[in-house]
């Protein structure tokens, strides 16, 4: 119901700063050891994320799953999110690449299937950041150009996900 989360940590000095960080830099109230944030989550938060955390395993297998139906079925064309055989990513996102991602994205839609452009502006292109972070990053440039996710979600069935990968298909297709 919105945006919360937690960090597990096993390092006691780090979980320390963290809790300062979370509530502007506070372990004591009015008492501000570091410059920090107002961070900490609500009650309501809190209580929704402790009954996702017992699910948490088999969603996360859920959406690995939906991740393989894609690493199966996606065309040649895309660029698909590198996988390292020592990690286990959870695929928060599901961020395939394309220069047609525009077309791409116009047509899926049409299709009634909703994707995503995350970050579309690049770091050193944002209003934040000059004077910071400038110079030519030109694969950052394309990254963030042709970047699309795909549905992956917890309530995302497989049947839906092999709807995306034919829709692509179709698209690739036509081309």
């Amino acid at each position: 119901i919105g945006d919360a989360g937690a960090v597990v940590t096993g390092d006691a000095a780090f979980a320390d700063r963290l809790r300062h960080l979370r509530n502007y830099g506070s372990a004591q109230k009015y008492v501000n050891a570091f410059v920090g944030y107002n961070s900490r989550l609500d009650e309501l938060q809190a209580a929704f994320l402790r009954i996702k955390l017992r699910r948490l395993y088999e969603i996360t297998a859920h959406k690995r799953a939906l991740a393989e139906i894609y690493f199966e079925r996606l065309p040649s064309q895309l660029v698909l999110p590198l996988r390292e055989p020592d990690t286990q990513d959870v695929f928060h996102i599901f961020a395939v690449r394309s220069k047609e991602r525009d077309a791409l994205r116009t047509h899926l839609l049409e299709a009634g299937i909703k994707t995503e452009v995350h970050y579309p502006i690049p770091p050193h292109r944002q209003q934040a950041m000059h004077g910071i972070l400038e110079g030519d990053f030109p694969i950052t440039d394309e990254i963030h150009a042709t970047e699309l996710s795909l549905p992956i979600s917890f309530a995302t069935m497989p049947e839906q996900v092999l709807t995306v990968c034919a829709e692509i298909h179709r698209f690739f297709e036509r081309r």
